[in-house]
């Protein structure tokens, strides 16, 4: 294939459908191309043959993106084996479910509900949506924090203009804990998307 901007979507949802084992139809297409503009790989960012932002690991292949592990792939034949093999994680069996059979909503709903971070607007989801242009996840939950930051800043004065050690004292303790769970939010959201979800195991 050839130099990664030229590549029109369409062509490449064919071959991501093909190696799923997934019929390309106007539906099967449709979806996968909508999936390409949300996410903004490769034709809108710099994840060269990569249009869902994979962080799976290929020969040769660098890293991009505020995450700093979203691929750069060397080829259009690495990227689409690159998705395809991180689509095949069980983590995702409900998208890959989703793209051969089902409407575009129970598609959009699979992709938001799963760990990949991609989140189609519109869907209640409460992370929001990510903006075309490959924002990762951690992207869509700044606004968030920040507000949160503030309105902490906030309870901080409260507490010292109540001129009460002991009060201070707890909103400050119930203010860590906030900051520690925010954190650990974003972490878990932004984890690497197309790496594969331990899923226990029942002994």
């Amino acid at each position: 294939m050839a130099e990664a901007h030229s590549v029109e979507k369409q062509t490449v949802a064919v071959q991501v459908l093909s190696g799923l084992g997934i019929k390309p139809t106007a539906a099967t297409i449709s979806k996968m191309v909508a999936w390409f503009n949300q996410e903004g790989g490769n034709w809108n960012n710099s994840a060269k043959y990569n249009p869902l932002n994979t962080t799976l690991s290929k020969p040769g292949a660098g890293n991009t993106g505020s995450q700093g592990n979203i691929k750069v792939y060397t080829s259009w034949e690495q990227g689409i084996e690159a998705t395809v093999d991180a689509l095949k994680a069980p983590a995702y069996k409900g998208i890959v479910a989703s793209l051969s059979s089902g409407s575009s909503a129970a598609f959009e709903a699979a992709v938001n509900s799963s760990p990949w971070g991609t989140k189609f607007p519109g869907s209640g989801n409460a992370v929001g949506k990510v903006a075309p242009g490959g924002e990762d996840a951690v992207g869509g939950l700044l606004p968030g924090v920040e507000s949160a930051v503030g309105s902490a800043a906030e309870a901080v004065g409260s507490a010292f203009s109540w001129g009460n050690l002991g009060e201070f004292a707890l909103t400050t303790i119930l203010l860590l804990v906030g900051a520690v769970l925010v954190v650990y939010g974003i972490i878990v959201t932004a984890g690497g998307r197309g790496q594969p979800v331990p899923v226990p195991v029942p002994v």
